[in-house]
């Protein structure tokens, strides 16, 4: 037998298996009266996020440029603070100066111990330092980024009525409102005769 022959034979002995495979396998289709399984729906929830941590740093930024964040920023620190394109008003409590301020680009920077609040809306606002203990009530989006402290912490957050979780090392972002899905089971699916 020349090799032509012994690889068409393979070839042959290949689509005869498969097909054997198959009819002993056939595709299951689902039943008739069988609903289709829809995607999950986005649903909001808590409109207020707390967080706290011994070393690391945050940002807040709106979701896009038609919906800014808007609400109120409340933390306590130890650090750096920067806000950008504020709209409202920013209290400040105990040691805190502010450092630099940029009217032209809509920049201030603060820095000391004690609490900042910020109200209104703002294009962002970056914080890095020791020792904050915040909440975010309103809308938008916040980016933790911990540090391991002595006790290997990094820092945690919640939503209010939630529960407690890490805000890792890594850059986790979160939404305010809080986004959840509900199963696509939930959803029921009407069928027209």
């Amino acid at each position: 037998m020349n090799r032509t022959n012994i690889i068409w034979m393979l070839s042959l002995a290949a689509v005869l298996a498969a097909g054997v495979a198959i009819a002993q396998n056939p595709m299951v289709s689902p039943a008739e009266d069988e609903e289709p399984s829809a995607p999950p729906t986005p649903t909001l929830g808590a409109n207020v996020l707390q967080f706290g941590s011994n070393v690391g740093s945050f940002k807040v930024l709106p979701f896009n440029d038609e919906q800014p964040t808007k609400g109120t920023l409340s933390f306590s620190f130890n650090g750096s603070v920067l806000v950008s394109g504020l709209n409202g008003t920013i209290q400040k409590e105990g040691d805190v100066r502010e450092e630099y301020k940029n009217d032209k680009y809509g920049k201030q920077l603060y820095f000391g111990k004690g609490k900042l609040t910020i109200v209104g809306q703002v294009r962002s606002v970056q914080f890095f330092g020791r020792d904050v203990r915040g909440t975010l009530k309103g809308n938008g989006l916040i980016t933790f980024y911990g540090e391991f402290d002595k006790n290997l912490e990094t820092g945690w957050y919640q939503y209010e009525g939630g529960d407690r979780a890490a805000w890792g090392t890594g850059g986790l972002q979160k939404q305010v409102p809080e986004l959840s899905f509900s199963p696509a089971n939930d959803l029921k699916i009407e069928k027209s005769n």
